[in-house]
């Protein structure tokens, strides 16, 4: 297996006749074809008809069919090629990959000490089938499930275990790569109590960048009066493209180029878009607007008014201000 990463390893999966990419590797590889799996949380713990699996499958490069053998009948499963033949995989079998390469990560990190136990975090949406899905994705990485954590709960307990003198109210805001959460909880002395918890499937990095996508489409149509192909591996590219800069605005504050040259009907079409912050943020308006009904939800749910909120410890893919008032 190859990894490669920074700070954080994108959820990306390339089955690569008998290799297994993940991250940055399974990104930038050459050729990836339907095999560069990703957003495998969307899947993991549904059926083939599941309305999410269904409206998401239409925009995936990978192939989502059916299981037809029992006693799975009916799950969601992935259609892969490898060695010229269709391989089905499951969405534990990915996420599987996935742990894998951190379980090699934190051996690495404790100097090649075995590591076969884990807490290991989910969306706070997540349901009794979805854990369960990924307690046996655990199980075929070689990891012993300790508990499962809501991802912003984990993040609470990290900040109360950092400050165990503290007594505050606090609100987690993470947004991840692929979904957003939401955790509100009271610390007292070092103790965590969640008072109230709320999330969106669809509201996550990858989101970002395919508003950028579209709105180069838009712009590339425009431009030239044709309409930019339906071609996977092309759109793949751009969304490539499109998440370095969105990546490279929240490192700094200039402005990012995606340039791109398009070849439909044996015509070359070139077209440079530029994107900065502002532009981002103009773009992504709505869908970071959104995230503050989910926080509203949460705070509800814990009976809490904003102004009664002491700490806000975001965790974001990006610079962003965040005012509950």
């Amino acid at each position: 297996m190859l990894i490669l990463g920074r700070n954080t390893t994108p959820s990306w999966v390339l089955f690569d006749n008998g290799t297994v990419l993940i991250g940055d590797a399974a990104i930038n590889a050459p050729d990836t074809g339907k095999n560069l799996i990703y957003d495998s949380k969307r899947i993991i713990g549904r059926q083939f008809d599941d309305e999410v699996v269904t409206n998401d499958r239409k925009k995936w490069s990978f192939e989502i069919v059916r299981e037809r053998n029992l006693p799975s009948q009916g799950k969601a499963m992935i259609k892969s090629d490898e060695f010229g033949r269709n391989r089905l995989l499951s969405p534990e079998e990915v996420s599987a990959e996935l742990l894998k390469g951190m379980k090699s990560y934190a051996e690495t990190y404790l100097g090649g000490e075995s590591v076969t136990n884990a807490v290991i975090t989910v969306p706070a949406y997540f349901d009794t089938r979805q854990r369960t899905a990924t307690k046996e994705a655990a199980r075929l990485a070689g990891l012993n499930v300790l508990r499962l954590l809501t991802e912003p709960t984990a993040a609470a307990i990290a900040l109360a275990m950092k400050d165990k003198q503290a007594n505050k109210t606090i609100l987690v805001y993470d947004l991840g790569g692929g979904t957003f959460d939401v955790s509100v909880g009271i610390i007292t002395n070092g103790e965590l109590k969640i008072l109230g918890t709320n999330g969106d499937t669809h509201l996550g990095g990858e989101d970002f960048d395919e508003i950028i996508v579209s709105d180069y489409i838009a712009r590339f149509e425009e431009r030239h009066r044709v309409r930019f192909p339906m071609d996977n591996v092309l759109r793949r590219r751009l969304r490539n493209l499109c998440r370095e800069a969105k990546e490279n605005m929240a490192g700094m504050k200039a402005e990012q180029k995606i340039d791109m040259t398009v070849s439909i009907n044996n015509t070359s079409y070139t077209y440079e878009y530029s994107i900065d912050r502002d532009k981002f943020y103009d773009i992504c308006g709505p869908s970071f607007r959104g995230t503050m009904g989910v926080v509203d939800d949460a705070l509800n749910t814990a009976n809490l008014e904003p102004d009664k909120i002491n700490d806000i410890v975001k965790k974001t893919f990006f610079f962003l201000n965040l005012n509950l008032s």
